[in-house]
């Protein structure tokens, strides 16, 4: 079983000891949720915080994908919506070799309605989660489920209209927030009766004896 205390063993013993220099690379998506001991100077000297990409990062990557070194008339528009979307550094670069051949124009319009598909989704998530303050007790990853709706939506399609979709890149999400709060009151309810179904006739453990 691999345990923090072998990782900080494996740091602090044979791979100090070898006589090599070495450096070892650690990611995370939750470094709060990491033990302190493994965080502290002489184990992780170095903390890089990788965000969201900015609109220098973007620049960075249009001039490695698409060559342009220079200002385009799409950037200001672009800039607008990367203030107001959470979007990777591997998202857009994967956006871009989506349209690898076409011209920067093709390009980088594809990448605007990318952006402007994820503040669609980041806003019914908002609305979402607006909704269910009205019942605390329900615990819902709403910007997560928007996506899984997203993702079934297109399961669901036939192959040529999600194909025909997915190459125009005008993918929607029609998501009924009202109905989704009943559905999950709905879930809520039918756990509760499953629970108290279980108290009442308990599952036996059969044995062999």
């Amino acid at each position: 079983m691999f345990t923090l205390s072998g990782l900080l063993n494996i740091i602090d013993g044979l791979w100090s000891s070898c006589g090599d220099e070495r450096i070892i690379v650690f990611t995370t998506n939750h470094k709060d949720r990491l033990d302190p001991a493994l965080l502290r100077p002489g184990r992780m000297d170095l903390h890089v915080h990788m965000s969201y990409c900015t609109m220098d990062g973007f620049k960075l990557l249009a001039s490695n994908y698409l060559d342009i070194n220079g200002d385009h008339q799409l950037y200001r528009q672009i800039e607008g919506l990367l203030a107001n979307v959470e979007v990777t550094p591997a998202e857009i670069a994967e956006e871009l070799l989506k349209s690898s051949g076409s011209s920067d124009d093709v390009v980088l319009a594809g990448l605007v309605k990318f952006f402007e598909q994820k503040k669609l989704e980041k806003a019914k998530a908002a609305e979402l989660k607006e909704l269910l303050k009205i019942d605390h007790d329900t615990d819902v990853d709403v910007e997560g489920f928007v996506k899984f709706l997203k993702q079934k939506k297109l399961e669901n399609a036939k192959a040529a209209e999600a194909g025909q979709l997915l190459k125009s890149g005008d993918i929607d999400v029609d998501v009924d927030v009202e109905g989704l709060v009943k559905l999950f009151k709905q879930k809520k309810l039918e756990d509760a009766k499953a629970a108290e179904a279980e108290c009442i006739n308990p599952k036996k453990n059969i044995t062999d004896g």
